[in-house]
């Protein structure tokens, strides 16, 4: 699929470098989760042990693939903030011990570790700088109309957007500490 950039800006005049990536991986994931399952096998293969080399043509492993990322939020309270996350049908997971305490909060591929502030002043999303970017946090869905009807139907603030078209859709919502969360895709349906 052939994708004119200059046809993808938003009021803003804001154009994505990633876009034709995330379209990609998107369009991608929806068809090929067979491959995508054959080849998470075969790394895990690699990483596993075995011989060390790629199944597939015998080469040594030259790259790691990296399978997924994590955005640390410092936030004020740790109750109100992961229920925020869980409302919206994160999964929540407490992780380390007294020294490195932190809350995972994961829905799909994204994951936001919540991590106590020291002091509520420390609580300073990147969005609410000065020429700062609109969003603290970007993450590529392939619904981005059903999640911004369940924000709305949650009453959780947007701040931006909806914003649909045939080539990338967006809208960012804000969470309990002021964090921006972004989300751009594609839509599951015509948005009206």
């Amino acid at each position: 699929m052939a994708i004119d950039m200059e046809l993808i800006r938003d009021a803003d005049g804001y154009k994505p470098a990633l876009v034709p990536k995330a379209l990609k991986a998107i369009d991608s994931a929806r068809h090929n989760d067979a491959a995508a399952a054959a080849g998470n096998a075969m790394n895990e293969a690699v990483i596993s042990g075995g011989e060390g080399r790629d199944a597939m043509n015998g080469q040594a492993a030259t790259t790691a693939h990296i399978t997924g990322s994590a955005i640390v939020l410092v936030v004020a309270d740790m109750q109100a903030s992961a229920g925020f996350y869980r409302n919206l049908g994160f999964t929540y997971e407490e992780i380390g011990g007294p020294d490195v305490s932190h809350v995972h909060v994961s829905r799909g591929n994204l994951t936001l570790i919540l991590h106590p502030a020291t002091n509520p002043s420390d609580v300073r999303p990147a969005s609410s700088l000065a020429g700062g970017l609109y969003f603290d946090a970007y993450a590529y869905t392939d619904a981005v109309d059903l999640l911004a009807e369940q924000c709305a139907a949650l009453g959780v603030e947007i701040v931006r957007g909806p914003h649909y078209s045939e080539h990338w859709s967006e809208f960012t919502m804000k969470d309990a500490d002021g964090y921006r969360i972004t989300f751009g895709g594609s839509v599951s349906k015509t948005a009206e």
